[in-house]
């Protein structure tokens, strides 16, 4: 996951990831100029997992949201939004 920010938690490996790509534009018609800042494709993001009493197997999830540092939040923005889930993974040797 690259840059995470990552601890264990109750046995629970919990990461913490995020990109804030923010913008500031600027547009002029030759009668107005408007300022404007961008939030363009910002999240945050949890991830992990936790060993399970089944051998071989691990529990994991991924829990990810938009950030919106330039408006109010929606629906969009919602947590969860984006990239999520919760699963079971394989391990192998």
């Amino acid at each position: 996951m690259g840059n995470t920010l990552s601890a264990r938690v109750w046995g629970i490996d919990v990461g913490l990831y995020g990109c804030a790509d923010v913008s500031f534009d600027r547009a002029n018609n030759g009668k107005q100029t408007i300022n404007e800042v961008s939030s363009n494709d910002s999240l945050l993001g949890v991830a992990g997992g936790i060993d399970t009493p089944f051998r071989g197997w691990r529990g994991i999830y991924q829990i990810e949201t938009t950030v919106e540092v330039s408006a109010t939040p929606g629906a969009a923005n919602a947590l969860g939004s984006r990239n999520s889930f919760v699963g079971l993974s394989r391990l192998t040797a």
